[in-house]
């Protein structure tokens, strides 16, 4: 039986359309900015009657599926797993968010692609995609997808606060990035 080459990083799996991809773990700095973002949202007001939570590498079944984004934001009151009490189905998720990384860039942006993220989330319902990009320093909120495909996102530079609608109504400070990327 041949031997396996060692593996220089971690590395974590998911099923996509093009079938199980390996992926490289996150580094550091890629932990930091989650931090933050979750800070962020779990210190924001509840306004009305939304409440939410937030999950990390929680997998969602997106079509034939089942993605793990960087951080899942949904409404507790309607989640739905699904897969043997796994994977969430898109019911209730009011944002996904992904942190780029050298392995999972292309797929957490390509909107031309179907099977990559944008266009996947955007079939599914997912009403906010949030993807900061490392490699350009830039903040991209997808939303309002229309027949299944978001519009162009709306980008911010990172230092600008980034501004999420409701149900947050709030605008996510991004200056502290500028120190990791």
């Amino acid at each position: 039986m041949p031997e396996l080459a060692a593996l220089s990083e971690p590395v974590t799996f998911e099923s996509t359309p093009h079938g199980i991809v390996m992926m490289t773990a996150p580094d550091a700095p890629h932990g930091d900015i989650l931090d933050d973002l979750r800070t962020f949202l779990t210190g924001l007001p509840r306004h009305g009657t939304t409440a939410w939570a937030l999950r990390e590498n929680t997998s969602v079944e997106v079509g034939a599926s089942e993605r793990t984004p960087d951080l899942v934001v949904f409404d507790p009151s309607r989640r739905v797993l699904v897969r043997a009490g796994r994977a969430m189905s898109t019911t209730g998720i009011l944002l996904l968010a992904e942190v780029t990384t050298n392995s999972t860039r292309r797929e957490d942006l390509d909107r031309d692609d179907p099977a990559a993220k944008p266009r996947q989330y955007a079939a599914g319902g997912i009403p906010l995609y949030l993807v900061v990009d490392r490699r350009k320093a830039e903040v991209l909120l997808f939303r309002d997808a229309t027949n299944g495909v978001y519009p162009e996102p709306a980008v911010f530079r990172v230092g600008e606060p980034v501004w999420l609608p409701k149900p947050f109504s709030a605008a996510w400070p991004t200056e502290f990035m500028k120190e990791l990327l």
